[in-house]
């Protein structure tokens, strides 16, 4: 069953098997970083009504002024 396996047949497999678990593991970890780092971004807004400066810990296109209760789009930089 296993008598054509070869050293340089084993060493291929065993360097194939790395590679691709070495890319999964990063692949993994990148995405995981990267969903992270986008769920604690804050959003900063400045009310054109009264002019102060407030944030959400989410992302929001629009919030209201904890204020004057004025709908503001956030700050885009």
């Amino acid at each position: 069953m296993f008598s054509n396996f070869t050293p340089e047949l084993f060493a291929a497999s065993l360097l194939t098997f790395v590679f691709v678990c070495g890319f999964a593991l990063w692949f993994f970890y990148e995405r995981r970083e990267a969903i992270r780092s986008e769920q604690e971004q804050i959003s900063i807004f400045h009310c054109l009504k009264c002019g102060i400066l407030y944030s959400l810990e989410c992302r929001p296109d629009v919030a209201s002024c904890p204020r004057c209760k004025f709908t503001n789009s956030h700050l885009k930089f």
